[in-house]
């Protein structure tokens, strides 16, 4: 905190006040949450040109064959990562349909 309030050049106890007010922590967590959405667009965004970059290296026979091997296996791992989320997000969707279901009950 210590280095925060120096930062903005307050306080250290005007954060921890701040902190305890619960109209500013919605306000912060608000302003927090928009600025990790924007980000994540951004990074969406880029996705696409990151995969075909990945693949025009991996294609690349010029490419020396370490980084032609790093290139397929990031693809890899990222596919992993996907296939992943992708399955517990349809878990989760199904475990809130169940919950939804017993509600009703």
């Amino acid at each position: 905190m210590r280095s925060a309030a120096a930062k903005l050049e307050i306080n250290e106890q005007t954060i921890y006040r701040r902190k305890r007010d619960p109209e500013f922590m919605q306000k912060y967590n608000e302003a927090r949450r928009e600025r990790t959405e924007a980000a994540r667009n951004v990074l969406q965004e880029r996705a696409h040109a990151a995969a075909d970059t990945l693949a025009t290296i991996m294609q690349d026979a010029d490419a020396p064959a370490q980084t032609r091997v790093s290139a397929a296996a990031e693809i890899l791992r990222q596919n992993v990562k996907y296939t992943e989320i992708t399955d517990i997000m349809q878990q989760l969707d199904e475990l809130e349909a169940w919950r939804r279901e017993q509600e009703n009950r």
